[in-house]
């Protein structure tokens, strides 16, 4: 199976090597190896990844379910935080590539605030992040946190990919068992975009 990542070496390597790659900051599902391996074909080249600790913003749910029947992530503001996430150093070519994909998914990439980025020590000018077009999943008064991302200091409460889609089953009260409700998440996209439409309406502004 095509690998499309590079792992190792530092950001002043990567930022000093040719081809003018930007930094991505992919929180959760993301930078899922898996999926990242489908949307970065053979044909668009490597991919080099290297870790960072981000400060001020914690990864949560979105109030949108993917084409691949599971919770998108995003970025949002927590001053307090300490998140680790992964960098993608993309190519122009590969952003606009991951860009064309993500649109697909009713999501955008869009640039940070840069000032507020240093990685591995290396200030760098442009950074992007993956967003969606709906807020938070909402989990009372706040958005509901990625658990398998390592994050210090967020008050959010967390949940795994999987259980917090066991938990949309029940904040919406769907009648449908859990399996064939999951199951249909997948395979049905109109039924997939009831279920959107119905987390958009009660999603958290973000």
């Amino acid at each position: 199976m095509w690998d499309p990542f590079v792992h190792g070496g530092s950001g002043s390597e990567i930022c000093c090597a040719p081809g003018d790659r930007v930094p991505l900051l992919a929180p959760a599902t993301t930078a899922a190896p898996m999926r990242l391996g489908s949307i970065f074909p053979e044909k668009v080249g490597p991919v080099p990844v290297t870790r960072m600790v981000l400060r001020g913003r914690a990864a949560v749910f979105e109030a949108h379910v993917g084409t691949s029947g599971t919770m998108a992530a995003r970025l949002v503001d927590c001053p307090p935080a300490a998140t680790s996430v992964l960098v993608l150093w993309l190519t122009p070519e590969q952003l606009e590539h991951l860009r064309s994909q993500e649109a697909a998914e009713e999501r955008r990439i869009v640039e940070i605030d840069a000032g507020r980025v240093e990685i591995e020590g290396v200030a760098v000018s442009t950074a992007w992040v993956p967003v969606g077009r709906s807020g938070a999943l909402r989990g009372g008064k706040f958005p509901v946190r990625v658990a398998e991302v390592p994050t210090i200091g967020c008050v959010y409460p967390a949940l795994t990919t999987r259980a917090a889609l066991r938990y949309v089953h029940r904040r919406l009260g769907v009648e449908e068992p859990y399996d064939v409700f999951e199951q249909a998440l997948a395979d049905d996209a109109a039924y997939r975009a009831a279920v959107n439409a119905r987390l958009h309406g009660e999603a958290l502004p973000v």
